[in-house]
């Protein structure tokens, strides 16, 4: 089990869960705003994206292939940027692996206890000025096959 700092404890925020509602559809969300195809890499950053939380996230322009990511801790996203400066992710269930969804997804919870920077041309892409994914405890939902995660960015 990883050990968190005592000061990384302090700093951490913990977000409720924002359903989606049957007057907020996945396809209603996608339509009315600016969605972008990305790839998410899960763990944490300073543990070469080993552990839990979410370690980098690129454009699917900007990919590049690496040797030590295995293809079970990253998959695809699209993202939307959300209100009061958070980002939306949303993914495919049919694109997780069994073993990326036993260890973030199966809870219901995300848990991030490290920032995660927001690359620059995701930022432009997605016109927001935010540029790190704060750490915390970030509620998971699901419907119809799609899960959302919202996360705080400052």
């Amino acid at each position: 089990m990883t050990s968190v700092p005592k000061a990384a404890v302090q700093d951490t925020y913990v977000f409720a869960a924002q359903p989606i509602t049957p007057q907020k559809q996945t396809k209603e969300i996608f339509s009315k705003s600016k969605a972008i195809h990305s790839e998410v890499v899960f763990g944490s950053p300073t543990m070469n994206c080993n552990g839990t939380g979410i370690c980098r996230i690129s454009s699917l322009h900007s990919v590049r292939p690496e040797a030590n990511i295995s293809s079970c801790q990253k998959t695809v996203a699209q993202i939307v940027p959300g209100d009061y400066g958070n980002i939306t992710l949303f993914f495919h269930r049919s694109m997780l692996c069994i073993n990326l969804f036993r260890k973030h997804f199966y809870k219901g919870m995300l848990e991030m206890h490290e920032p995660c920077v927001i690359p620059a041309d995701l930022l432009e892409r997605l016109n927001i000025q935010t540029r790190v994914i704060l750490p915390g405890k970030y509620a998971i939902t699901e419907h119809d096959g799609m899960f959302r995660l919202v996360l705080d960015c400052q």
